[in-house]
């Protein structure tokens, strides 16, 4: 049993009176809360075996949520409420021995939930208190040669929701229901004197009332991880390569593909009490990539493709262990 608290004051949104640059104006007070979450968490657990080559895992979960919501500027807008949610889990799995030229195979199922906002925001319509989702998972995995392969499908799906206030006007914003394919394929191996890992993952979110995609939902990810253990000098050494693909930002805006690599050399000190080390990142992309409707002086409102640009750096460190 886990009990959770959660109890942030003040949460202020505000919004200029106009868009327009030359009059922007002052801010506007948009929402004023103080809020209070509670969370009581049950759960049980059972695994076993049927046999040597199946296996399964439960699990169950209850909770009990509560949302309390004073609004400082309107109280009549204030609200506490509490719900419950039953969250079931499963998987089977059957291992191959490893004399048979066959992939083990696990299928999973489970159900999740995440909260909204509880505020009610300046339409005074009071949204769902939490966003359910399910998922169904088949996992294949073999070890050949000494690299363990996997292959990983999924189907997610979630369902409509009364969900966000946008955090510029204080209107809530109705989303959903959604549903996300993706598929993984991973190898990784362990050599003498380090690993390599490395994963590729395809993905396909969509809109189930339009069919259209999913903005901002990554739609390919490919990531290749190295390390070494022993290289001259008693030197440790990581790397790893990351790229996350174009994806759909809405009204026919796409983003731009992140690309970054990072790595660390470290070396130890005093019998592994003292570590040195020197670490890197180049990046290339931008963080953040929505679309945002932007006035520009002579020139009007347009929606734009926006973004922070990623900077690469370099560093050193010292970690001291007691």
């Amino acid at each position: 049993m886990d009990y959770t608290l959660a109890a942030p004051r003040r949460l202020n949104l505000d919004h200029y009176d106009s868009t327009d640059p030359a009059i922007y104006g002052s801010f506007q007070r948009v929402t004023a809360n103080d809020v209070t979450l509670n969370d009581l968490s049950q759960y049980v657990a059972l695994d076993g075996r049927f046999t040597s080559w199946l296996r399964f895992h439960l699990g169950w979960r209850l909770d009990e949520i509560g949302f309390d919501s004073r609004d400082l500027l309107a109280p009549s807008r204030s609200s506490d409420r509490w719900t419950n949610i039953q969250s079931p889990k499963a998987t089977v799995s059957l291992v191959a021995p490893e004399s048979l030229p066959l992939p083990s195979l696990s299928f999973s199922f489970g159900e999740t939930f995440f909260t909204n906002d509880p505020r009610m925001g300046v339409s005074a319509i009071a949204g769902s208190l939490v966003s359910r989702a399910r998922a169904y998972r088949a996992v294949a995995m073999k070890t050949i040669r000494g690299t363990e392969l996997r292959i990983t499908l999924g189907h997610l799906t979630k369902e409509q929701s009364f969900a966000k206030i946008d955090p510029d006007t204080g209107l809530q914003f109705n989303e959903g229901p959604s549903r996300n394919r993706y598929i993984t394929v991973a190898a990784h191996r362990r050599f003498r004197i380090g690993m390599l890992e490395a994963s590729f993952s395809k993905a396909d979110a969509r809109d189930l009332s339009n069919g259209t995609p999913v903005p901002e939902a990554p739609r390919l990810i490919f990531d290749l991880l190295g390390t070494i253990e022993r290289l001259p000098w008693n030197l440790k050494a990581r790397g790893e390569f990351e790229e996350v693909g174009r994806k759909p930002l809405g009204d026919g805006f796409n983003a731009v593909p992140v690309r970054q690599l990072r790595g660390v050399l470290v070396r130890p000190f005093w019998k592994g009490h003292l570590d040195a080390g020197l670490h890197f990142l180049i990046a290339r992309g931008y963080t953040g990539q929505a679309t945002e409707v932007i006035a520009v002086p002579g020139a009007g409102a347009a929606e734009r493709h926006v973004g922070v640009r990623m900077p690469s750096n370099a560093g050193a460190e010292l970690t001291l262990h007691f």
